[in-house]
């Protein structure tokens, strides 16, 4: 499901899976009630138990990647999505479900998210509280569950209730106001990095624009992208290599692995270390041989940008020549160095 049109595919996919379901009118028949959330079948079935499995097997063999498994009621009750349903006296009795893995956990109330984000849990419980037929004696325990959660997490109970009051009259006169207006509402998402961004909220509803807060820091970022890191040696790009006993320094690029490069340079001075050929095709293995200096290859080397082979690495490395040819501390030894910068690039340096 790592697509953005994969639930739309999966919706319309069950959707011609429960079409040929139905076209099947001798199952049609026994089938009371049917009604499907994401995955997740509520049916009411008025047959036997040899015919429910039949049914069963038939919805199993429409599709070979699709099994659909049976959850039958136990002792008149059934548990589906977050419902507890119960039939007493030819009445439904419902119930809030929740599994013995739950923990009510919620954002804490002193955590540094935005105030609508750790709040929305507590709306979402009340507006479940309020939409579903609960009997008096259900809805007040679950009430009390509400406000127990509430009070674990570190909200102070006067919060809780006046959420409470406020999801209350919403759901007594969503069907008597008419809430359309004139004016439409424009919506734009802002990171959010505190709570005086509550008052840029506050500001910008004083324009009839609403302001939704998000945050970069998700676990998209940690489970998505969950593939070994390529070692940035083993990339492409620009470098600097710096002598370690002096100021002198080189810029070079390269289009295949950094090390690959780096072990290039090495090789030149390990195998005319002990002549006088100073004159390889390595300004910075030259400057080694000549000046009798020596070269750390785990800590002389600085990663400058990781960039494939083209103009943009082109124009990085020109850009890095020019930026220490312009310094005077360091020694430039790239051959760029009896050139002049040119005006655009002196400009940005």
């Amino acid at each position: 499901m790592g697509s953005n049109i994969s639930p739309l595919a999966a919706e319309i996919f069950m959707n011609n899976l429960e079409n040929t379901i139905f076209l099947n009118s001798s199952i049609l028949n026994k089938v009371s009630f049917w009604y499907r959330y994401v995955d997740d079948c509520l049916v009411l079935f008025n047959g036997t138990i040899d015919e429910l499995n039949n049914f069963s097997n038939f919805i199993n063999s429409i599709h070979p990647k699709i099994k659909f498994t049976l959850n039958i009621e136990s002792n008149n009750s059934l548990s589906y999505l977050d419902l507890k349903i119960s039939r007493f006296n030819n009445k439904f009795n419902f119930d809030i479900f929740r599994k013995s893995s739950h923990t009510d956990c919620v954002i804490p109330f002193n955590s540094c998210h935005p105030f609508s984000h750790k709040t929305a849990a507590f709306r979402s419980y009340f507006h479940r509280l309020f939409s579903i037929p609960l009997s008096p004696s259900n809805f007040a325990k679950e009430h009390k569950i509400i406000n127990q959660i509430g009070l674990n997490n570190g909200y102070p109970i006067q919060l809780i209730n006046s959420i409470f009051h406020k999801v209350r009259i919403k759901h007594l006169f969503k069907n008597l106001i008419n809430f359309s207006t004139n004016n439409e509402m424009v919506f734009r998402s802002l990171p959010y990095f505190g709570h005086c961004f509550q008052f840029l909220q506050k500001l910008f509803k004083k324009h009839n624009i609403t302001i939704s807060f998000s945050t970069h820091n998700t676990l998209k970022l940690f489970l998505v992208n969950n593939k070994d890191q390529i070692p940035i040696l083993h990339k492409s790009g620009v470098y600097q290599l710096t002598c370690s006993f002096c100021n002198s320094s080189y810029i070079g690029q390269t289009g295949r692995k950094f090390i690959t490069r780096l072990n290039e340079h090495l090789y030149l001075i390990n195998r005319y270390s002990n002549t006088n050929i100073y004159n390889t095709n390595s300004a910075f293995a030259n400057h080694i041989l000549c000046s009798e200096h020596s070269f750390s290859s785990d800590l002389n080397i600085k990663i400058l940008h990781v960039c494939n082979k083209g103009s943009l690495l082109n124009s990085l490395e020109t850009l890095e020549i020019n930026r220490i040819f312009n310094n005077n501390s360091i020694n430039c030894l790239n051959e760029m160095l009896n050139l002049n910068p040119s005006i655009l690039l002196s400009s940005k340096l």
